[in-house]
Order: structure tokens, then sequence, then C-alpha cells
């Protein structure tokens, strides 16, 4: 819940995707992608269900559970997969089904 201190352990040129959002590409542009996903939500928290690491590669697998603006608590399994320079984050994707998590901010609206 913190973008600012999430993106310190980016590099300079480090790419961040959520599911089917395009890229965001640098600093900048992770931190507004994260702080917008984050207007929908209050907390979240992760259980890790498995982690594969390579080199400078790994694949995390994890039970998501997110605290929405309308009181509700959802889990949603996930898959990131993490690539770094041996040091920062310079490639993160994230997969997961948001539909969830967006239906009742779509709802609100209504």
């Amino acid at each position: 819940m913190d973008p600012a201190g999430l993106v310190a352990w980016y590099t300079e040129d480090g790419t961040f995707r959520s599911a089917n959002a395009p890229p965001a590409r640098g600093k900048a542009a992770i931190t507004a992608a994260l702080k917008q996903f984050h207007v929908l939500i209050t907390s979240m928290s992760h259980r890790m269900t498995g982690c594969w690491v390579d080199g400078t590669s790994g694949v995390w697998e994890a039970e998501v559970t997110f605290g929405t603006r309308t009181g509700e608590t959802i889990t949603i399994p996930a898959v990131s997969i993490l690539r770094t320079d041996g040091r920062l984050v310079h490639d993160f994707r994230m997969m997961m089904d948001a539909g969830p998590i967006l239906a009742p901010a779509t709802d609100a609206r209504r």
C-alpha cells in the first residue's frame, strides 16, 4: 500500500504489468499505476502458496486478500513473475482476475 516504497526497489527503466493492462515503464508510471489500483482497496495481504527462483528470475504464487472500499474482503489467486538485474526489479508481471475487486467499485458508481 506504499507505491513510493515499492518503486524504490525498481530500476529506473523498470516495468510493471498487471494482467492485461499495458505495461507501466519507469518509476513515475509504475507509481501512477499502483496509486490508481490502490484507490480501489483499503488493504492487501499475501499468503504465499509457491515460489520458484532461477538466478535472477522467479515466479511467486499467492492468495491475495483485499479489503475493498465497500467493506468487503476478497481473496484472489495470483501469480507474479519477477526479473531482477541481480539487485533491483526490472520487470514485474502480476496475473490475477481483478474483476471481483472492480465489481464493487463499478456497482458503487451506479
